[in-house]
């Protein structure tokens, strides 16, 4: 928990200064070469929290998805062919999801893990099929990165940015819009 601190600050100075911050090495250079972003990079994840941004299902199950040889987009289940015992939330649900791996090279971390939804409407309990009177929909979590950016008039050199971003990380059943 000592990074739970200096996360904590990191981002009450966000939010003072707006949703994107500069991360300066000093006033007069705020750019560096590839090689130094590395480096830099690995400075800003423990300042961030490592051990906190590693407990993220979306940082998480990137190493498993990368495992699995099939993660793309699945059609909806037959519930009743679909739920097995002991089978995770994104099985169970009524509004399945599967997770496909997100990637940007300008980005840490660079992949992360987005769920989307495999039906359009939502499970019926009784018959195990999809009935579109209902809408499955993501559920999305704030996540704060780092994003790489090209130095203005610099080519070749790059600045970090915090940056907060909207990760799916599941599907929930909700009434359509213009049931209303």
């Amino acid at each position: 928990m000592r990074s739970a601190p200096k996360l904590l600050f990191m981002v009450l100075l966000v939010s003072g200064l707006g949703h994107t911050v500069r991360i300066k090495r000093d006033e007069a250079h705020h750019c560096w070469n590839p090689k130094e972003m590395e480096s830099r990079a690995k400075g800003l994840q423990k300042l961030l929290g490592r051990a906190n941004m590693n407990q993220l299902p979306s940082v998480t199950l990137v190493k498993d998805l990368e495992q699995q040889k099939h993660h793309g987009k699945k059609g909806c289940p037959d519930l009743r062919q679909y739920l097995a015992p002991n089978r995770d939330l994104s099985h169970r649900s009524i509004s399945p999801w599967a997770y496909r791996i997100d990637y940007d090279e300008n980005r840490y971390p660079p992949k992360l893990a987005f769920a989307h939804c495999l039906c359009d409407g939502c499970i019926d309990v009784e018959n195990g099929e999809e009935m579109l009177s209902l809408n499955s929909v993501p559920l999305e979590q704030t996540m704060l990165v780092l994003q790489r950016q090209t130095c203005p008039g610099q080519p070749g050199l790059y600045s970090f940015h915090l940056k907060y971003i909207k990760v799916p990380v599941g599907c929930t059943c909700v009434l359509p819009k213009n049931s209303w």
